[in-house]
């Protein structure tokens, strides 16, 4: 995340009234601004590790394996649900 805003960019969120619906410019930074995890970091949140790149393997803490395309459609469907849980759903 930025650690320094310009007046600029702070004015505009502020005149968009994005400011107002967040309970800081802090809390409205973090959404305009998200730290974007890498691939290793979800697997991991999730209990996740990569075994193989080529082919793309993927196994669980509980013994639970993706292979190929399986292991792709894992890791996005771990994206969206990272993502949720950032956004507080």
């Amino acid at each position: 995340m930025k650690n320094s805003f310009t007046i600029a960019e702070m004015s505009l969120a502020y005149n968009a009234g994005k400011v107002g619906y967040y309970e800081s410019f802090g809390e409205w930074a973090k959404h305009a601004y998200p730290e974007q995890p890498t691939d290793e970091q979800i697997l991991t949140h999730f209990g996740w590790e990569c075994i193989c790149q080529s082919p793309y393997e993927l196994q669980h803490t509980d013994g639970s394996f993706a292979s190929g395309q399986a292991a792709y459609y894992l890791l996005d469907g771990l994206k969206d649900e990272y993502k949720n849980e950032m956004d507080g759903y």
